[in-house]
């Protein structure tokens, strides 16, 4: 998969003194200190407690602290929302192709959950009446 999306290509031509782990978890940090400063946090996407844990993993040995440090403890997990809907015979992902990069699937992750805001805005204006 990430041979076909270029992302193996694009690791191994990245340039590894701007790249590496170390600036990525400082510059994930400075991002994370900056978005605290004005909201809550909670971590959202389709694999949460893995994209976590990788970030944990890889990452957090080049801070003082755990790179999530501050996130609130409440996730919101879109693979849920697509288990319920297949559960009452949807199909979630009729429309999910793409490449599979971070970028693709950030803006299905956020389409999906505006989507499923839209549903649920209906269906509690059609009980109000």
């Amino acid at each position: 998969m990430h041979l076909a999306n270029g992302l193996m290509l694009a690791s191994a031509e990245a340039p590894k003194d701007t790249y590496d782990y170390q600036h990525t978890a400082w510059n994930i940090h400075e991002f994370l200190n900056d978005q605290l400063s004005q909201y809550t946090l909670h971590p959202a996407g389709t694999n949460v407690d893995f994209d976590l844990r990788q970030l944990d993993v890889h990452l957090s040995r080049h801070l003082n602290h755990p790179i999530a440090e501050g996130l609130h403890h409440r996730k919101l997990d879109l693979t849920t929302l697509r288990l319920t809907d297949q559960a009452i015979g949807r199909d979630p992902y009729q429309n999910h192709a793409g490449t599979h990069r971070v970028q693709d699937c950030i803006h299905r992750d956020i389409n999906d959950y505006t989507a499923y805001l839209d549903i649920m805005r209906a269906g509690h204006q059609g009980t109000q009446s």
